[in-house]
């Protein structure tokens, strides 16, 4: 079976130097796809950016509610926000998903998948979350695979990645494991919302998200490529230039920088790596093809 890789740059839109970074990465290094957020000042831009100078590049959209605020007001989603009207923090962890209630995740997400429509004028080409936040909340994934039943979208497969860290972590707790794990994993939605998480959509077959923060180097990018296993993975980066206080990630720049080097492009080659976009997923692209949807390009001007 042949190995084929999407290296997908989450968080387009985010600021005008991940824009620049995530195109960057796409031209002079193995990015072939990309997701959006759609909350962002340079939301917009993002979008049309890569729809211009980039036609080759997947795009979807990047689902978010943890950065900035959303697109309906505080009154409209309450569970979401805090008092000063942006997203609850991500750094409530496991509990967010107690927060949040299931009819503010679904009107928010509507609307930020209206919001991309509009913007880009045709359908994301696949659905997935800023931070994982499907994995997290099985609201959260509810509404998403809802969303792509709906449109006949692919969407990310992460929830099983998480989990199976989470089950590597705890096993390397020994005896703690037996006292502490049982009540983390009653909290955790994959075990008790399984049926969720299980909904047959079309996926890639393997996720990666392992080039992350100090992990975000050549060495470790070129391990990655070297252990592919056959079929179709996705790999996440998070490419860009940092220049906006409210991105807590610090390891944009370092992502760039090994997305593009050299060596990255000459182990695709040795490996006989396909690289490419959501389009792989074939019958999930045909039934898109003929998706009344699509026609959005066209009546939008």
């Amino acid at each position: 079976m042949q190995k084929q890789l999407i290296v997908n740059a989450d968080d387009l839109g985010m600021s005008k130097g991940t824009n620049r970074g995530i195109l960057e990465a796409h031209f002079k290094g193995i990015v072939s796809s990309s997701t959006a957020i759609v909350n962002s000042s340079s939301s917009k831009e993002g979008i049309r950016l890569a729809q211009a100078e980039a036609p080759s590049l997947g795009l979807g959209l990047h689902f978010n509610l943890t950065y900035g605020e959303p697109l309906l007001s505080a009154k409209e989603v309450p569970s979401l926000v805090r008092s000063n009207g942006e997203f609850v923090s991500l750094a409530r962890g496991l509990s967010l998903y107690h927060h949040w209630r299931p009819e503010d995740i679904k009107a928010e997400f509507l609307a930020q998948f209206e919001r991309f429509t509009d913007f880009a004028g045709c359908l994301p080409d696949h659905l997935d979350s800023h931070q994982l936040i499907c994995s997290l909340s099985a609201e959260s994934r509810e509404a998403i695979l809802d969303i792509a039943d709906r449109h006949g979208l692919p969407v990310r497969q992460g929830g099983r990645y998480l989990y199976s860290r989470f089950e590597e972590q705890f096993a390397s707790w020994g005896s703690l494991q037996k006292t502490i794990a049982p009540s983390l994993f009653k909290r955790y939605p994959l075990k008790r919302h399984r049926h969720i998480f299980d909904r047959a959509l079309p996926s890639p077959d393997h996720f990666d998200y392992s080039f992350h923060n100090v992990r975000a180097t050549v060495p470790q990018l070129l391990a990655i490529l070297e252990a592919l296993p056959e079929g179709l993975t996705e790999l996440v980066c998070h490419p860009g230039y940092n220049d906006t206080e409210a991105d807590g990630y610090a390891y944009r720049e370092l992502e760039l920088k090994s997305l593009t080097d050299p060596q990255v492009k000459d182990k695709l080659e040795e490996k006989n790596i396909v690289l490419g976009t959501f389009a792989f997923l074939k019958d999930t692209a045909s039934e898109l093809a003929q998706h009344p949807r699509l026609q959005l390009a066209a009546t939008r001007s």
